[in-house]
């Protein structure tokens, strides 16, 4: 197996331009790194080359992990770059995925994620996506969720009057208590395929608890979790946001079974749309199934924005 080892401080740089010739690319990878570093997303210890990576024009490989913050193990990997081109890469992307792997699993992971997006964009620029795609099966990752991801700008979508028809109560009000139970009965029949599993796998009420937690782990600023009740009380749905002042995304927003198909969803969508604009953040992200046709629907009515596609890999490690 191949050996690899985490970069030194003066090898940042030439990290962050393995790949690429270009400067401005390179600069993106930095500033992308340094702003994880700051967050608590990742360290320089969390950089890694092969141990022997030795090419006349620097290294050929990289990979870095990537965590929710208050953690120590790693959740993902990012920045992965081998030499595409290479007619060996079948076998390096094989020995360097390997050793990755057995690295994670030092550090604590049970699992190990990464996400491929298309089009190429800053600051990972996945270029030969079909490629990247085999290496990643062949290594031994599985597509956990296929999704399409949208964007939110405020200056793009118009203010609406509120939700007339719900009543929303945040979490500074109620705690976590209402949340988990919400979180249990919308994701009841979700088209979700990832939150399924995880359901399925860990029972109801377990997984509404550990989903909770998760969200909590990512960031939540005062106002961002709401519960909607209709003018009985009964609870309709839900709309929690994820992230900090820099960013946001939908963490989830769902209905109860009982209520759907009667457009719920866009009230909730409006509150969501209400929290952020009330919060000041510029860009906001939601990442839906591509099965989940409604949602997408939703999004696209309300003014997001589909700008990239995704494919989130899983591999078990224990």
């Amino acid at each position: 197996m191949m050996q690899i080892r985490p970069i030194r401080s003066d090898e940042l740089d030439a990290f962050c331009a393995i790949g690429t010739s270009d400067r401005p690319r390179a600069d993106a990878v930095r500033a992308y790194l340094d702003g994880l570093f700051a967050n608590g997303n990742s360290h320089l210890d969390w950089c890694y080359v092969p141990t022997d990576d030795a090419a006349a024009d620097g290294f050929t490989c990289r990979v870095a992990f990537w965590k929710i913050p208050g953690r120590t193990r790693p959740d993902d990997f990012i920045l992965l770059e081998l030499p595409w081109t290479d007619q060996k890469v079948p076998g390096i992307a094989a020995r360097f995925l390997a050793a990755v792997a057995a690295e994670a699993r030092r550090l604590g992971a049970e699992t190990l994620g990464h996400a491929l997006d298309h089009p190429v964009q800053a600051p990972q620029w996945q270029e030969l996506p079909d490629i990247r795609d085999a290496c990643l099966h062949a290594a031994g990752f599985t597509v956990a969720r296929d999704t399409t991801r949208f964007e939110w700008r405020p200056e793009r979508i118009p203010e609406e009057d509120g939700a007339a028809r719900l009543v929303f109560r945040g979490w500074e009000e109620l705690g976590d208590a209402p949340f988990v139970a919400a979180t249990r009965a919308v994701t009841e029949g979700t088209l979700d395929q990832r939150l399924g599993e995880e359901r399925d796998e860990a029972g109801p009420d377990a997984h509404a608890r550990e989903f909770v937690a998760e969200m909590e782990e990512l960031g939540r600023l005062p106002g961002w979790w709401q519960l909607g009740y209709d003018a009985a009380g009964e609870l309709v749905g839900l709309v929690m946001l994820s992230g900090r002042l820099d960013w946001a995304t939908i963490g989830y927003i769902g209905v109860v079974p009982a209520r759907r198909g009667q457009g719920f969803i866009n009230d909730l969508l409006v509150k969501g749309d209400a929290v952020l604009r009330e919060t000041g953040i510029a860009r906001g992200i939601a990442d839906t199934d591509r099965a989940n046709r409604p949602m997408d629907t939703a999004l696209c009515r309300h003014g997001w924005r589909e700008f990239a596609t995704r494919r989130e890999y899983m591999r078990k490690l224990i």
